[in-house]
């Protein structure tokens, strides 16, 4: 079984970078279509799995089947790795799948796992379209690796499961590129849907 995990933070504290051309209110509506967006696609694989601070977030989240925990740390990875033990709880497989991906599609998700599917311990990494970040990480069990989710992720995620002799693949997915600048959010603007508050 497939679970995907979503960290998300509150709405009004997302996408930071592209306050010198969003609002504090159009930031929300998007952190918010774009969380909808990421359960859509990934909902077709499995359980997913939303941990976030923001109780109107998981409010969103469990409106459309997504399950809602409470986020009890502090910071990205603490967020990760609370969803992961839940998991690793369950048994099966994590994808850990951040919410700001416009063109993520469920056969994007597909192909990671796929990608996996030779070892049954394995790493499968998707770097950002930067090569710095990662974009989803696949683990098999959950707690084979900790997060390390932040600058250089991509780099340092690939060089921690080599240096505890786990499979590890680096999986290329243009169709999981995130949306971080104002000139992804130029890029990428025929991807958004109309808000997520307003298709309720």
């Amino acid at each position: 079984m497939i679970t995907t995990v979503v960290p998300v933070a509150p709405a009004r504290e997302a996408k930071t970078r592209l306050a010198a051309v969003l609002d504090d209110a159009g930031r929300a509506d998007l952190a918010r279509d774009l969380l909808a967006h990421t359960i859509a696609a990934a909902r077709p694989l499995g359980p997913v799995l939303v941990v976030s601070r923001s109780a109107r977030m998981r409010d969103l989240a469990t409106s459309l089947d997504a399950q809602a925990v409470v986020e009890q740390g502090a910071g990205l990875n603490a967020a990760v790795a609370q969803g992961l033990a839940v998991v690793t709880a369950r048994g099966g497989t994590a994808l850990v799948l951040p919410s700001d991906l416009p063109r993520v599609t469920t056969a994007d998700l597909r192909e990671v796992v796929a990608a996996g599917a030779a070892h049954d311990r394995t790493v499968v990494v998707v770097p950002c379209q930067r090569e710095d970040g990662t974009n989803a990480l696949l683990l098999r069990p959950p707690d084979i690796l900790d997060p390390a989710f932040g600058p250089a992720s991509h780099q340092r995620h690939v060089q921690a499961a080599g240096a505890a002799g786990i499979p590890v693949v680096v999986h290329h997915a243009p169709g999981l590129a995130d949306l971080d600048t104002p000139a992804d959010l130029t890029r990428f603007r025929p991807d958004l849907h109309p808000p997520a508050r307003a298709r309720r």
